[in-house]
């Protein structure tokens, strides 16, 4: 018998001894091996330097390990059939493989690992954790399921195709996270906006911030927060409102009127957006009367942070005092909230800003003096008789 190679050995006659000449156990033939004065498998020991190669000292007697196969008193190594092994049927290759053109080759759903067929993981597999499924999929109550994006096909999680704002609709299930279905058409929810296809939240006040950039417009990132530019904004949902006077041009309406010559009565003259008026006669200007007052309608819901009252800068500016602003929806003085007194007294040309403290909704605001008069050396103030006299009347707020 010709010489060859461990290689042609392992494949056709499966064991080799060292040097020896190839035997082949597959069709029984043998050759005779000697093993001169070596031990050998099945010969006495004490322990396994006494034994051949590959074997140990079992119960006093040299045994093959557990991976070899004795041959002449020799332990030979046993080698299973692999994939990628040459063969001329299914039998000559390993569990979950099958020969294909003279060579063996995994079935279609397992994958080769070190020569065996492992089965490929599928989508319904059971698990234990993500690493046990197949690739695009999680571990889900102890079987594997697709990520959002992707859709099971034959096993495997193929990606499918995000829905996005703007793509056409027939309900909000077939429309992005935090979207609706309007008018067939995929829109973002009102506190979201649309980037990328997505919808995304819509900064706010109070969100957490790093910098200027992640807070909404007209508010700043102050000690980790958005927050309003306090001085020109205010809060509201969310967002930062520029304040504005809201009294500018609106109705009016009051207690009284001191002469019937005022064009319209003259109670316009309260929110003209003029002050420093010295001409007596346009100014607002109320009768005599103990608890004068004026109203503004606003015309629409608003919050309102304060209200100042200029006073006259011509004479008699020690008249105004005990000054009340309140906020509200109705013309009953008792239905209004308070936001606050100015006490004074006055004097001629001061400006009094009189601060609601927390803002307060409303679409009337009504300032009314709510003390009788104490200014004694006024003969026209007796019997604490006042007189409303102002130059103009700002409220500062926001609509909603």
């Amino acid at each position: 018998m010709s010489n060859v190679t461990h290689a042609d050995c392992e494949y056709q006659f499966q064991l080799c001894v060292g040097s020896l000449k190839p035997i082949n156990l597959t069709v029984g033939n043998s050759s005779n091996v000697t093993h001169a004065d070596s031990p050998a498998v099945g010969d006495p020991c004490s322990d396994n330097s006494s034994c051949p190669e590959n074997s140990v000292c079992v119960s006093g007697q040299c045994s093959c390990n557990v991976t070899y196969q004795e041959y002449n008193g020799s332990c030979l190594i046993i080698k299973a059939p692999a994939v990628g092994d040459p063969c001329s049927d299914n039998s000559s290759c390993p569990e979950n493989s099958v020969c294909v053109s003279g060579q063996c080759s995994c079935n279609v759903t397992y994958q080769e690992y070190n020569g065996s067929c492992l089965k490929v993981p599928a989508v319904g597999d059971p698990c234990s954790d993500n690493s046990s499924c197949p690739e695009n999929s999680v571990c889900v109550s102890g079987q594997c399921s697709c990520n959002v994006t992707y859709q099971e096909y034959n096993g495997s999680c193929l990606i499918i195709k995000a829905p996005a704002v703007g793509d056409p609709c027939s309900d909000n299930s077939s429309c992005p996270e935090n979207s609706v279905c309007v008018s067939g058409q995929c829109s973002c929810n009102v506190t979201y906006q649309e980037y990328n296809g997505s919808c995304l939240k819509v900064p706010a006040v109070g969100d957490p911030c790093s910098d200027n950039s992640s807070c909404p417009e007209n508010s700043v990132c102050v000690s980790g927060r958005c927050s309003c530019n306090v001085t020109s904004y205010q809060e509201y949902n969310g967002s930062c409102l520029k304040v504005s006077n809201l009294a500018l041009g609106k109705p009016v309406f009051a207690s009284s009127n001191f002469y019937s010559w005022y064009d319209g009565e003259g109670w316009e003259n309260a929110v003209d957006g003029l002050t420093n008026i010295t001409e007596w006669r346009k100014l607002f200007h109320t009768g005599y009367e103990v608890y004068p007052w004026l109203s503004i309608v606003l015309g629409r819901l608003a919050l309102v942070r304060s209200v100042t009252v200029y006073n006259r800068v011509d004479n008699y500016g020690r008249w105004l005092h005990n000054v009340e602003a309140r906020v509200g929806n109705s013309s009953d003085w008792t239905k209004l909230s308070s936001c606050g007194t100015f006490v004074g007294p006055s004097d001629t040309g001061q400006v009094h800003v009189i601060e609601c403290g927390n803002p307060l909704p409303g679409t009337v605001v009504t300032v009314k003096m709510v003390k009788p008069n104490y200014i004694t050396d006024e003969p026209a103030a007796a019997n604490g008789v006042n007189c409303l006299v102002l130059d103009e009347v700002t409220v500062e707020g926001v609509f909603l």
